[in-house]
């Protein structure tokens, strides 16, 4: 009798492709602002707002600057990260943008940037006088506002992952006008703002 032979058909591997994703907030985000001028040697962490801005206080500049940092300790070590989202919200109760409420752009587009801080801070020290460095490699360039009070979700992958692989040598972010000269600027929520609408940072990581 033959025998018939039955080929099984090879077993076909599909690649995982399936990222876990974590979100960072609240005390996972270290946030504060610094500003020149009246309040150059003042620590500022105890306020709400994030300041982005060149405006004037009095007639003398006042340059707002602002620092994030994030715990990327619930990371896995081994993991690589494909993407980190940080999204960011219009404070919608500041005046001194402008001296109204919301973004201006009195004497030009307040478009502005995103650093890698490259030294260490603290929040409850740091002022303008002793700010950390700065590079501007692998920066991020915002487009100018749109509406009074607007929200972003910024793509910040590849500072999140020089940060996450080159912790001596990465210490966040530095968020400031493109162009810091008044009259120009806009402000965000930091850690100590709203339910919901306070920064945070979403990372899909494998």
């Amino acid at each position: 009798m033959l025998a018939l032979n039955y080929d099984c058909p090879p077993t076909i591997v599909q690649p995982d492709t399936t990222n876990t994703t974590i979100t960072l907030s609240g005390n996972q985000i270290i946030s504060t602002e610094v500003r020149f001028g009246q309040f150059s040697n003042i620590n500022l962490s105890n306020i709400q707002c994030l300041a982005v801005w060149a405006i004037t206080v009095n007639n003398s500049p006042d340059i707002g600057r602002s620092f994030l940092q994030f715990d990327y300790s619930s990371l896995p070590s081994s993991s690589k990260i494909f993407n980190a989202t940080l999204y960011l919200y219009g404070d919608t109760t500041q005046v001194e943008v402008g001296h109204v409420k919301g973004a201006t752009e009195y004497s030009g587009p307040n478009n502005w940037e995103i650093y890698s801080v490259t030294s260490a801070w603290d929040a409850s020290t740091i002022t303008w006088n002793n700010q950390p460095g700065y590079t501007t490699v692998n920066s991020i360039n915002m487009p100018a506002t749109t509406s009074t009070f607007e929200n972003y979700s910024i793509d910040i992958t590849t500072l999140a992952h020089n940060e996450v692989s080159n912790p001596s040598s990465s210490f966040g972010i530095v968020m400031m006008q493109a162009l810091e000269v008044p009259y120009r600027g806009l402000a965000f929520y930091n850690v100590y703002g709203p339910p919901g609408l306070q920064p945070k940072l979403v990372i899909k990581y494998k």
